[in-house]
C-alpha cells in the first residue's frame, strides 16, 4: 500500500497525469477548410440576425412537417435563433429551448475554426467535438420532452 509522498510510497503517485497528445498541425488545405468553415458559421448567424422573425425562411424546411403536419424536433429552431439574435430570449426559448445552445455552438464552432485556421494547429480536437455533440444530442430531448408535454408548437 503507497503512503503517498515522503512516506515510502511513490512520490509522482498523486501526480500522475498523462498528457494527452501533442496539437496535430494543420496543412494548407486544412487551413483553408477551417478559415471557410469559421466564415460560413459567422456569416449563418449575421445573415440570420436580419431575417424576418416571423417567417424567416420562403420556404418550409421540415418535410415532416410539410407534408404530415406533425413537428419534427427541429422545428422552430431557426426561428427561435433569430428571435435570439435581434434580442428577445424569452420568444427563443418559447419558440424552441434549444435554440440559443445552437447559436452559441455555431458561434463557437466559428471561433475553434478560425483559431484553427490562424494557428494551422487543431485547438480541442475531439473532445470539444464530443461535447459539442453530447450539448447538441442532449438539448434535442430536452426539445422532445417540451414537445410531447405540449409547451412548444409547430
Amino acid at each position: 500500500m503507497s503512503r503517498g509522498p515522503g512516506r515510502g510510497g511513490d512520490v509522482g503517485e498523486l501526480a500522475r497525469i498523462e498528457p494527452g497528445p501533442p496539437p496535430r498541425p494543420l496543412a494548407r488545405r486544412q487551413r483553408l477548410e477551417r478559415a471557410a468553415g469559421a466564415l460560413l458559421f459567422a456569416g449563418l448567424l449575421g445573415v440570420a440576425a436580419f431575417l424576418p422573425a416571423a417567417r424567416p425562411l420562403p420556404f418550409d424546411a421540415c418535410v415532416l412537417h410539410h407534408f404530415a403536419g406533425i413537428p419534427c424536433l427541429g422545428c422552430g429552431l431557426t426561428r427561435s435563433i433569430v428571435r435570439l439574435l435581434q434580442g428577445d430570449l424569452l420568444a427563443s426559448l418559447r419558440l424552441h429551448p434549444a435554440g440559443p445552445l445552437i447559436a452559441g455552438i455555431l458561434a463557437g464552432q466559428s471561433v475553434r475554426q478560425g483559431i484553427e485556421a490562424f494557428l494551422a494547429r487543431e485547438c480541442g480536437g475531439t473532445a470539444i467535438d464530443r461535447i459539442t455533440s453530447g450539448a447538441l444530442v442532449t438539448a434535442l430531448l430536452i426539445a422532445l420532452v417540451f414537445r410531447l408535454a405540449g409547451f412548444l408548437g409547430a
